[in-house]
């Protein structure tokens, strides 16, 4: 089987509703998703020239690799606009302590899970945080801009034996 965590499936399709949804989740002001909606837009538009470009224009938003493509200037709107920097739950205003416990726990268990000397895993600063070389290669080879979605049906409908697909989207995470 393949499991696919907090996926971008199809950013064309979801970008259209990020505004909405932070809209009807009560978090954004009216003038706040117009902005969300036009930022959404633009990197939809962005990503059939530049997938690094699309990622930058919607990052502006979710600052969803930790700010490694911004820094030191992130916009991080999801936080200027809601107060929080949890987006895994927009409802939250922060994310719960022991949301804080499984980043070390993965650096502690590194070598059981295959991940020692990953980039990730790897460096005098390792936090396992998102962001880094392993996000900055999923958006420099395209795959954060390509739509998946059909190839996960294909591997659940059309695979014989059928694949099993588990996608892993919390219900009340933006992305």
């Amino acid at each position: 089987g393949i499991a696919v965590g907090d996926p971008i499936i199809d950013n064309a399709a979801q970008n259209a509703k990020v505004a909405p949804a932070l809209a009807a989740f009560g978090l954004l002001m009216e003038d706040e998703a117009a902005a969300v909606a036009a930022i959404m837009a633009n990197a939809t538009a962005l990503a059939a020239v530049s997938c690094e470009a699309s990622f930058r224009e919607w990052n502006r938003v979710f600052n969803d690799d930790g700010g490694s493509s911004c820094a030191p200037f992130c916009d991080f709107l999801f936080a200027q606009f809601t107060g929080s920097t949890n987006t895994e739950h927009a409802l939250l205003g922060a994310q719960p302590a022991s949301f804080g416990r499984f980043r070390p726990w993965l650096r502690d268990h590194a070598s059981a899970l295959h991940a020692a000397g990953s980039p990730a895993a790897s460096g005098p600063n390792v936090s396992f945080s998102e962001g880094g070389e392993v996000y900055a290669a999923m958006v420099a080879s395209g795959d954060f801009c390509a739509s998946t979605a059909r190839l996960y049906a294909e591997l659940l409908l059309d695979s014989t034996p059928p694949i099993d697909v588990l996608v892993y989207s919390g219900n009340l995470d933006p992305l």
